[in-house]
């Protein structure tokens, strides 16, 4: 029986901001990032494209984190049935307490309990949502290896939903790319709203790929069930047509043009005299 498409058209998150009660006597990473103690995460989201840029450090990475659990996907990237990322974690922690005597064990792994609370900073977020999505996936390209292994053996095992390609036998790019089809593929023809959260995944694609990513993204989008939100550093992804580009500080986040961006301008002078701009930097 076909699934009826939904009526519902993205964007469907349509905002973050903080909570100022829940940042009481918070400290430390990520409650010390300036965009979180200046109280400048103000987010709203009127388009079912937003791209997020900013110099390394802002905090992108740790926003669409904290996005990406509030939607219910795990912070190690997938979707809400791709725990396996945060399981390792615990074992890996389960497993180092080990090395000490029992008594010990007790206040160390109340200390790791303490210190993960303390950490999130979806704890801290209010999201506005119409509706509630949580079909879709959490893509961060420092974890994929880990991800795609996961789905790898899951297929093998039969533990997990969908094909498994074997994505650890194709090159990192091919990868990404067979990664993003099949998802993509399942969501358009499941009709349904879905959010997809990329953090840089430009990072193993050549400018080629990066614009047959764009052509994904466009056929994606034209069904109007999927919102996304991207991270990046590519002058190319920010291009994407229509899509509101904001811009992340060490303080604030701004709505900006492509040619306000920083790499925009950096990669203007250099195709301006590749030479010299490099002879510059160099010499700096």
């Amino acid at each position: 029986m076909a699934r009826r498409p939904s009526s519902l058209r993205a964007p469907f998150l349509r905002g973050v901001r903080l909570r100022e009660e829940g940042l009481e006597g918070k400290t430390g990473y990520p409650f010390d990032l300036a965009l979180v103690r200046n109280r400048a995460l103000n987010l709203s989201f009127d388009n079912p494209v937003t791209v997020i840029v900013g110099e390394n450090g802002t905090g992108k990475s740790t926003l669409l984190e904290a996005i990406a659990e509030g939607a219910g996907f795990g912070s190690a990237g997938g979707t809400r049935d791709h725990v396996l990322g945060d399981e390792v974690t615990e074992r890996y922690r389960d497993n180092e307490l080990e090395a000490f005597e029992p008594a010990d064990r007790v206040a160390r792994s109340a200390a790791l309990a303490q210190m993960r609370a303390d950490e999130r900073l979806t704890d801290v977020l209010r999201f506005s949502w119409l509706p509630k999505v949580s079909s879709g996936f959490f893509f961060r390209a420092e974890t994929f290896h880990r991800l795609a292994r996961y789905l790898d053996e899951a297929a093998v095992w039969d533990i997990a939903p969908g094909p498994g390609p074997e994505h650890l036998k194709m090159s990192h790019a091919e990868g990404f790319i067979d990664f993003f089809s099949g998802r993509f593929g399942r969501a358009m023809r499941s009709g349904r709203p879905h959010l997809f959260i990329f953090d840089e995944p430009e990072s193993a694609l050549s400018p080629k790929r990066q614009l047959e990513f764009l052509v994904m993204l466009r056929d994606l989008v034209a069904g109007g069930t999927a919102q996304i939100l991207v991270a990046t550093h590519s002058p190319l992804l920010m291009a994407y047509p229509g899509c509101d580009l904001r811009r992340l500080t060490r303080g604030s986040i701004e709505s900006c043009s492509l040619r306000e961006t920083e790499h925009f301008q950096y990669l203007r002078q250099f195709y301006d005299d590749p030479e010299g701009f490099v002879d510059a930097h160099l010499a700096g």
